[in-house]
């Protein structure tokens, strides 16, 4: 009877010892997936202020572009003249 308790005792602390792994192991699951989801949303937010700027960018370039081929326009219809 003795060995049976102490079989118990014994199969009974392995199954907390498992139970608080699995208890770790999804703490650790959740904590990777948490932080997969932040710096997915910090690399969604990087890229939408990089499209802001490049479009900005990009506008004023155009913008510059225009005024020197209205310049260059107006230079070249004079020395025409």
């Amino acid at each position: 009877m003795k060995r049976l308790e102490l079989f118990l005792a014994i199969a009974e602390h392995t199954a907390e010892i498992l139970q608080d792994a699995m208890a770790e192991s999804r703490k650790a699951v959740n904590r990777l997936y948490s932080t997969s989801e932040d710096t997915r949303d910090k690399l969604q937010k990087a890229a939408e202020v990089m499209k802001y700027k490049v479009s900005n960018d990009v506008e004023g370039m155009c913008e510059e572009i225009t005024r020197v081929a209205e310049g260059l326009g107006e230079v070249v219809g004079k020395a025409r003249v």
